[in-house]
């Protein structure tokens, strides 16, 4: 059985594959096998409804309608059907209406569609672009034009609208019948009014009662100042209609209005001044109804928010059409099949299912799929497959929106029903189990195609005849072309183009790819297509010049492994950090090409040699990982592909291109970065599962998806390769810690340590270079634990070492001076910039004896009894108390600044040798000196301990002792004191070590303090006995002066002794040793007596 005999209608019955509006043939065909799916049904109950409002008494001003859908969405096609509907016209002896009887279940529906069936109505239907062909207007005024010459026609008027307008004037003065009388064929006359102007004006003349240049007068005035505006044409067809009969309606179906309209907001405008003048002039009667492949709302986008309403608000109803039921049309209209075939279609499927799913199972990627529903789809379907309805629809949209179709394709010339069955027709000879490939669908394009491509195809024909391709490299070629702009919904990869390729239920899909490889490689090397990763491209004729170029690029093989080193740089990281904390850097090399700079204690080498060869190698470098990365060709070939458009994209550089070449390079620059990303990813997955040699053995290490988490797990062998003792550390150590560890009592460490193989190996490095007499830092201990085999990292090594200073292992020395575990050490040993500085030695063990000795003498010097347990310990116990020490003896050394007391030269011997002790850091030399002193430090303090009692008990005594004979010379030096304690205490103060006497000064001083006081009162009885001999003489003095001042005779001055302080006398010191001294020392105060006694009459001595 053949394909031919399956359909319930023949197949090859002529269909008009796209609906033209303004086409009057096959309206029987058209009315019998339209279908009303349930989306259609929708739609004209929505149109319905709203155009029942304007019918019979009722009135509506909306009375604008919009039509959308995308191209092949049958849009045209349902507004002719809405045409046949409102002009019900009788087609083959039956109403229009009457042939949806038995297509539309709903009722009030189909008695809406009789209603307007049955009201007087013109419909008329036009293609806007068509129609506006003929006529030259302004832009602003087109659609308007364009709207009046159509009604023009209608009513029989010329299509040129000035000439219309002279043909309604002739009808309304009853001379048009008359007029054209005189004509043999008016119709072809009128259309070249301009050349008949001069036979049309002498016929007028004669109709109108006029002379002929009176009538070229009236036609040159007509053609130059004719114009329409909204008002005037929506006045005209009020009048129209009111003259047919006030329930008559007039319809204007406007075909492709939004692609006429563009951006072109004026146009735009127009319509909707159109549309609202119809509306408040006929409310209801003049109806407009537009399609467009753009809804209204995105049509409207460019004009102001003001207007945006305004025509929104025009279109009250909106009708938008989608694919969702294409394929139901399809079926039904056109692959309907008999009922034996319908039997016989499922029964296949039923039967082989499977088999059918394999065949027809698109790759991954895109938004196609290729399998049946059910039995029923294929059965309905067969021979087609259900992509292939939308996937042509999108061919058919790429080849108009990319350019690369004629007029004829852009004007809607195609289908997707024609497309259908013109393939149908080509296959009806071939037997059950045939499916239609989806190369066939070109065949449908080819008459509409630019010529240019055609001419590939031709070309292509050539060198099948001359033996170069193959028929089946034409057949690729063609789905590669119709499939140009669909990548992203259908991925032309080798998988999905064996599945487009299928021309049969029996074929084998292994046998198809094998085929299809084979062709797109012959395609390939003529540069007829072109690979991009794993799509294949059709190439225009500008693209294969310029593929040419390209692959006639010569380039470096090793600049295949400097772009794949590229790729590894962006996806290894270089810094690793081992799960015990400890950080390193690893080299990087693809093949011996090294990528990344630095001496780093890791490598990893990518390599695409064999096996054997790489474990040779691995065995001479231990500290590299070789990780295999064999390049399939496919991925060479995408590397040489890149490196060529790179090297053919920098020749371009500078060089002046026509804007077509230049979008073409653009677009080869957009291929080259996908390629890298593929590039870049497929390396990836090579990574994720290439074999790993270490030390000349293969390891086994998990493929993983993540390219970083396979790294670390390659690392981490690695170092276990290398740092073989690097597992000493189990628990990872930071400097932040020392300080906590340094000042932690040594009963709370632990006893054994996470890290005690690592604290043994560094203490016994130690050791053994002490042995060795090689000094020893904690640089160099760094230096050597951080290489093989040890990988510590500084962090480990600073902690480790501060550990073996806190249990007394080590002494650390920096900058001459012995470390203490104190807060103040962890501060040094925090920067490791002290690294070289610090110089660690191994730590003499104390001998007990000495320790004995320390602390027998620490507790009779300081009377403590608890040093500690450990060495450091009692150093840090002994340090403190001398600390103390120093810290009163400091303070008793400030009271000698200021007081004569006794003791100083004891304190200082005390101070300078505590102070000579302090500064010893070595704990050993410390207790060393410390016992070799003792005999000098027990003198020392036995003579202290009386000085800190005499501070303690005494000094308060010794200050008031000293403070009362201080008063005594005071007030003795103006008068004499009697007093026999004064010398005794003098004595006393001046002893070295008064600590004994110190008692006696109590009552001493009590004696010498009332003998102070008692001449004390009698110096102030004096002074005032002196104050008041003042006061006299001053007032007898100034008695003198006012007399004098008064001319009276002078007055002999009173007489008043003049009081003179007896130390006022004797105003310097005598030494008397002999009588002739004493004699001296009062002639001397005679001769001032004699003076004071001369100067004042009366001298009184107080």
């Amino acid at each position: 059985m053949q394909l031919k005999d399956l359909y319930k209608k023949d197949i090859t019955r002529e269909i008009q594959g796209v609906i033209k509006v303004d086409d009057e043939h096959s309206i029987a065909q058209e009315l019998d096998e339209y279908i009303v799916t349930d989306e259609i049904a929708k739609h004209l109950d929505t149109f319905f409804e709203a155009y029942s409002k304007g019918l019979g008494t009722s009135r509506t001003e909306q009375m604008g309608v919009w039509l959308s859908g995308f191209f092949g969405s049958g849009k045209s096609h349902f507004l002719k059907i809405v045409s046949h509907l409102l002009d019900n016209r009788e087609v083959n002896g039956k109403k229009a209406v009457d042939y949806f009887d038995e297509k539309i279940n709903d009722a009030m529906l189909l008695g809406n569609i009789k209603r307007a069936g049955d009201t007087s109505s013109d419909i008329i239907l036009f293609n806007i672009d068509t129609k506006s062909s003929l006529e030259n207007t302004t832009s602003k005024d087109k659609i308007l034009a364009v709207i009046e010459k159509v009604f023009n026609e209608k009513l029989g008027f010329s299509h040129i609208n000035f000439v219309a307008d002279i043909e309604q004037h002739l009808q309304e003065k009853g001379k048009y019948e008359e007029f054209k009388a005189k004509f043999e064929d008016w119709s072809s006359i009128r259309s070249d009014f301009d050349f008949n102007q001069y036979e049309i004006a002498e016929k007028y003349a004669e109709v109108m009662g006029v002379s002929a240049d009176e009538a070229n007068k009236i036609f040159d005035n007509r053609r130059d100042t004719y114009q329409v505006s909204p008002e005037s044409f929506a006045q005209r067809v009020q009048e129209y209609i009111e003259k047919r009969g006030n329930d008559h309606h007039v319809v204007f179906l406007i075909d492709e209005v939004g692609q006429y309209i563009g951006n072109n907001g004026s146009l735009l405008l127009n319509l909707q001044s159109i549309v609202e003048e119809l509306g408040v002039r006929t409310n209801g009667r003049a109806w407009v109804i537009c399609s467009s492949q753009e809804a209204i709302d995105d049509v409207v986008k460019g004009v102001k928010k003001d207007d945006f309403s305004k025509i929104l608000g025009r279109f009250d109803t909106k009708i938008k059409l989608s694919s969702t039921d294409i394929d139901e049309v399809i079926r039904q209209r056109l692959l309907a099949k008999t009922a034996d075939a319908t039997t016989s279609l499922i029964s296949t499927y039923n039967t082989r299912q499977a088999e059918i799913t394999n065949l027809l199972t698109f790759g991954e990627g895109g938004t196609y799929k290729a399998t049946y529903r059910s039995a029923e789809d294929f059965a309905a379907t067969y021979p087609y497959i259900p992509y292939q309805f939308n996937l042509i629809q999108e061919v058919f949209m790429n080849l108009r929106r990319q350019g690369y179709a004629g007029t004829h394709l852009s004007s809607g010339a195609r289908s997707l029903l024609g497309a259908i069955q013109e393939t149908a027709k080509k296959r009806t000879d071939d037997e059950i189990g045939a499916l239609v490939p989806f190369y066939d669908f070109y065949e449908t394009v080819v008459t509409s195609i630019n010529s240019a491509f055609i001419r590939t195809f031709d070309q292509v024909r050539d060198m099948i005849q001359h033996g170069e391709l193959e028929s089946q490299d034409e057949q690729i070629l063609k789905t590669l072309f119709m499939l140009r702009g669909s990548q992203e919904t259908m991925p032309t990869n080798l998988d999905n183009l064996a599945v487009l390729s299928v021309t049969n239920l029996s074929d084998n899909i292994l046998d198809i790819k094998k085929s299809l490889a084979d062709s797109l490689k012959r395609l390939e090397d003529r540069v007829l297509i072109q690979k991009l990763g794993d799509n294949y491209r059709f190439l225009t004729d500008e693209e294969q010049d310029i593929n040419r170029e390209i692959k006639n690029q010569i380039i470096d093989p090793n600049d295949r492994y400097a772009m794949l080193g590229e790729v590894i740089r962006g996806k290894i990281e270089t810094k690793y950090r081992y799960t015990n904390g400890r950080p390193m850097s690893v080299s990087l090399f693809m093949n011996d090409n090294k990528i990344n700079g630095g001496s780093n204690e890791l490598a990893l080498k990518f390599t695409s040699n064999e096996i054997q060869s790489v474990q040779s190698e691995s065995m001479r470098l231990s500290d590299t990982a070789f990780v295999i990365t064999p390049l399939s060709i496919d991925m060479k070939n995408e590397i040489d592909t890149t490196l060529q458009i790179e090297k053919y994209i920098r020749s371009q550089a500078g060089i002046k291109n026509d804007p077509e070449r230049d979008k073409i390079i653009a677009a080869r620059r957009t291929e080259m970065e996908g390629l890298k990303e593929k590039i870049s990813e497929d390396f990836a997955d090579i990574i994720r599962s290439a074999t790993i040699v270490i030390n000349g053995t293969e390891v086994d290490i998990p493929v993983r998806e993540s390219v970083a988490t396979r790294r670390d797990l390659i690392l981490e062998e690695l170092v276990k390769s290398v740092y073989t003792k690097i597992e000493y550390i189990k628990s990872p150590c930071s400097r932040s810690n020392i300080k906590r560890l340094l000042t932690l009592p040594k009963m709370e460490l632990e006893v054994a340590t996470a890290n005690a193989k690592a604290e043994d190996a560094i203490n016994e490095y130690i050791v053994e270079q002490a042995r060795n007499h090689v000094p020893v830092t904690l640089e160099s201990i760094v230096r050597d634990f951080k290489s093989a085999p040890f990988g510590f990292t500084d962090e480990d090594v600073a902690y480790i070492v501060a550990y073996l200073m806190k249990t007394e292992l080590v002494s650390l020395v920096y900058n001459g001076t012995t470390l203490q575990p104190t807060a103040e050490a962890a501060d040094i040993l925090l920067k490791s910039a002290n690294d070289g500085k610090i110089t660690i030695k191994v730590r003499e063990r104390i001998d007990n004896l000495l320790l004995d000795q320390v602390r027998s003498l620490a507790r009779d010097l300081f009377d403590t009894t608890v040093l500690g347990d450990t060495e450091d310990a009692m150093a840090d116990s002994l340090r403190s108390e001398i600390d103390t020490k120093l810290e009163a003896i400091t303070a008793y050394l400030q009271k000698y600044n200021y007081t004569a007391y006794p003791g100083k030269a004891v304190v200082e011997s005390v101070n300078s040798s505590l102070r000579e002790l302090k500064q010893i850091r070595d704990t050993k030399e410390l207790f060393d000196t410390f016992s070799a002193k003792q005999n000098e430090l027990r003198a020392a303090f036995d003579a202290y301990k009386p000085v800190v009692s005499f501070f303690e008990h005494q000094a308060t005594i010794f200050d008031r002792a000293a403070s009362a004979v201080k008063d005594y010379d005071f007030v003795s030096s103006s008068i004499t004191v009697n007093s026999s304690e004064v010398s005794q205490i003098r004595d006393i103060l001046n002893m070295s070590e008064p600590y004994a006497d110190i008692p006696k000064l109590a009552p001493l001083t009590s004696a010498l303090e009332q003998s102070v006081t008692a001449g004390s009162e009698e110096l102030q009885k004096r002074a005032a006995e002196a104050r008041k001999l003042e006061e006299e003489r001053a007032r007898a003095e100034a008695e003198r002066k006012q007399a004098e001042a008064e001319g009276k005779a002078p007055t002999e001055a009173p007489k008043v002794a003049k009081p003179v302080r007896s130390g006022d006398l004797i105003n310097r010191t005598y030494s008397l040793k002999s009588e002739a001294d004493v004699d001296a020392m009062l002639g001397e105060l005679r001769q001032r007596l004699l003076q004071e006694l001369a100067d004042n009459g009366e001298v009184k001595v107080i």
